[in-house]
């Protein structure tokens, strides 16, 4: 899988596979709500640029800490990495990543717990190109293997989102 770093300067907002992934998730996993996927900064703790300020990470919220939906979104969004591009997830101090894939999810010491959110990044590839209907039947395949989901809903009955990013609110880094 690739896994791919934010590089030196931020961009001016989600990238289109991001949208779509965001789009996939927020209309499928009805517990999640947006915390934010675009805001130009550091990593929490480091000197090297976050993903989110270059628009290929998000955060999908959840009210309360380790909420059951976020452990069966952070599950669906790792199956689905193949499909989506998907080269990270971190939610309640436990990481996986398509670099160390081999060791499944491992304990997470960065600053930001994510108790309240599950975190997730893109590659470059998938975030320039992935499409809305391709994130959607994907992730709601996961979402069914996990058990969150029981029927499938179509992609397109699913209004698109508003085109502009959303910027995390400072308590969420």
């Amino acid at each position: 899988g690739c896994h791919d770093a934010a590089g030196t300067k931020c961009d001016s907002g989600c990238t289109l596979g991001m949208t779509s992934m965001r789009r996939a998730i927020y209309s499928l996993v009805k517990e999640a709500y947006e915390g934010g996927c675009f805001v130009c900064r550091n990593t929490r703790g480091s000197s090297s640029l976050s993903l989110h300020a270059v628009g290929r990470a998000d955060d999908a919220m959840f009210s309360g800490v380790k909420n059951p939906a976020g452990v069966l979104l952070a599950e669906a969004l790792w199956k689905s990495r193949h499909k989506t591009g998907v080269q990270l997830v971190i939610f309640a101090k436990k990481i996986i990543s398509v670099t160390r894939a081999a060791e499944g999810w491992r304990p997470y010491g960065g600053v930001n717990s994510h108790w309240d959110h599950v975190h997730f990044e893109m590659c470059k590839a998938a975030a320039s190109s992935l499409d809305y209907p391709v994130a959607h039947n994907e992730l709601q395949r996961c979402l069914i293997e996990v058990g969150y989901l029981k029927t499938p809903t179509p992609a397109s009955s699913v209004p698109p989102m508003t085109p502009n990013p959303v910027r995390i609110p400072r308590k969420f880094y």
